[in-house]
């Protein structure tokens, strides 16, 4: 919980610098925390929460233990054949495997390995050169990794069970579209689709399994230039990481109506130290899939909203920041019909946890546009989340009353927040079946807060401050507004 507080306020101080009327004491304490924030969400020495916590050695020799990232150094031990072990970093550190071929590489991995049935372990860096990642309690085959320099080399390397590491500023596939559109882009194993153009240049992955996408060094920044075009479309993918990417359209003027990333049913997706610039309408449009995960983050400059969810379940942000968005919501949540769920995954669980809202102005916060049966609740919650210095004309606002839905927010900071105008509702169109519970939280100096009008019907309070005053556990609050 302390980290989780502490993490919090490092990433806070990074946008709080851009607030007006900053003491010079204030000032010279940002720049500390703002450099500190910079480290985390740019770190560029190891992902520490992958989708890939946990290995199993194929090797039947066994493979070697060293205490540092070569084999140079000195060795500590042997894991034996299919015995499991914990991974606790994967470096950006390889090797060339020469039974490959001179373009494929093998990663440096620092991991414990526990005896069975004995207290002893081992610690330290192994070559992922036989082993097998177990992706979220599924086992995956081995991944080899190619080093690409370009939007062609980018292209032809794409495939399943594959890291991609990627060595250069900018990938425009917009820029090469009349050149590509023309390649090869099946699989000749498979005879399927891999990719494909659409629209003027829009990339779509098809397909993918297994398949790691990652910077080296600073982000890539990936981008197109037709402001009507979606930046990236994932369909059908399965088990992919992105790290390292900024994702947006580069126009010279207007605003987009192209969304930045578009995930289509797929499942098991991980963006990791990625921004979603949108210059215009969607930053993370998700649609139909499921367990799809956003870590150290940021989404900004978004006009419709910073993320968008239909028909999919699983979904979570940690870690990242919501900002700089002047967009008709931030986070918009939707589901078809009951009639029409046959073919659609229900909204079962959006988590969104050590994330920060940061001067944006917005129609609401967050938006349910969803009908449900009894027996397909939701649950959506916000755990040590911040919300602060957002113009707002509602916070929460159900489109469709009677949804089931079980909304918490659970340590989180609602301050310095202004109503957009007088006809502002804290939650809009709550239902009588729908439970909002605000769980060892914090509401006070809001602004125009005689506008901050809670639906009294089913808010739940629980060790909560509002304004200087705490309530302990009230199942159905009876408050009038919180001013």
């Amino acid at each position: 919980m302390k980290k989780n507080i502490f993490l919090f306020i490092i990433i806070t101080s990074c946008l709080i610098s851009c607030l007006k009327n900053e003491t010079k004491e204030e000032q010279d304490t940002i720049v500390t925390q703002e450099e500190k924030a910079d480290a985390l969400l740019n770190d560029s020495n190891t992902i520490t929460d992958s989708l890939y916590p946990t290995a199993t050695i194929y090797a039947e020799q066994g493979t070697i233990v060293y205490d540092q990232p070569n084999k140079g150094g000195k060795e500590t031990g042997i894991i034996p054949y299919q015995s499991n072990v914990d991974i606790i970093e994967h470096s950006k550190k390889f090797v060339s495997n020469i039974e490959n071929n001179q373009n494929t590489y093998d990663r440096w991995l620092k991991i414990v390995y526990r005896s069975p049935g004995t207290q002893n372990t081992v610690s330290g860096y192994i070559l992922d050169t036989k082993i097998n990642y177990n992706h979220q309690k599924k086992i995956v085959v081995p991944q080899d990794t190619v080093l690409v320099k370009n939007e062609v080399e980018f292209l032809e390397a794409l495939g399943s069970n594959k890291i991609l590491l990627i060595d250069t500023d900018t990938l425009n596939l917009e820029r090469y579209y009349d050149q590509l559109i023309a390649e090869d882009a099946m699989d000749e194993e498979t005879e399927e689709q891999r990719y494909q153009f659409t629209g003027d240049g829009n990339l779509e992955l098809i397909g993918y399994k297994n398949i790691t996408l990652q910077s080296i060094g600073k982000p890539i920044q990936f981008i197109i230039e037709n402001k009507l075009n979606d930046v990236l479309t994932f369909t059908d993918c399965s088990n992919f990481i992105i790290d390292g990417f900024n994702f947006y359209h580069k126009i010279k003027s207007g605003n987009c109506e192209g969304k930045v990333c578009v995930i289509n049913k797929s499942t098991n997706g991980l963006f990791i130290n990625s921004e979603f610039n949108g210059s215009g309408a969607i930053g993370a449009y998700i649609d139909n899939s499921s367990n799809i995960s956003f870590n150290k983050s940021k989404f900004y400059n978004n006009s419709r909203s910073a993320i968008t969810i239909d028909n999919s379940s699983d979904v979570s942000v940690k870690n990242s920041i919501i900002y700089d968005n002047d967009s008709y919501i931030l986070i918009d949540i939707n589901q078809e019909s009951a009639a029409k769920q046959a073919d659609k995954t229900p909204i079962k669980s959006v988590q969104l946890s050590n994330t920060m809202f940061i001067k944006n102005n917005t129609s609401t916060m967050l938006r349910l546009d969803t009908q449900y049966l009894a027996d397909l609740p939701s649950k959506i919650s916000f755990s040590d989340c911040m919300f602060r210095n957002n113009t707002l004309e509602s916070f929460i606002n159900f489109q469709k009353p009677k949804s089931y839905h079980t909304i918490l927010f659970i340590g989180c900071e609602i301050t310095h927040n202004e109503s957009a105008d007088e006809d502002f509702n804290f939650i809009y169109k709550q239902g009588s079946t729908d439970t909002i519970t605000f769980d060892n939280s914090i509401i006070q100096n809001n602004q125009n807060a005689n506008a901050f009008q809670v639906d009294t019907s089913k808010v739940r309070l629980k060790n909560t401050s509002i304004n200087g005053v705490m309530y302990t556990n009230i199942a159905e609050a009876t408050l009038d507004s919180i001013q």
